[in-house]
């Protein structure tokens, strides 16, 4: 079972990553300097093993 899927564009710099139930589950953007700011998206169902397989998904 794949936890994410590919990125979808959202408005501005800030993409989302879905999760196995079908629901946005985290949304992210880069900053100019390296830096990424994440954004964990409440009552999504997801569990915190998803979470943190999409955040090491970003990381690499």
């Amino acid at each position: 079972m794949k936890a994410t899927e590919a990125p979808t564009a959202k408005s501005g710099a800030e993409k989302e990553i879905m999760g196995a139930g079908g629901k946005v589950i985290l949304r992210y953007s880069k900053a100019r300097g390296g830096g990424l700011t994440i954004k964990v998206q409440p009552k999504t169902g997801a569990s915190s093993a998803e979470l943190l397989k999409a955040i090491e998904g970003l990381l690499t």
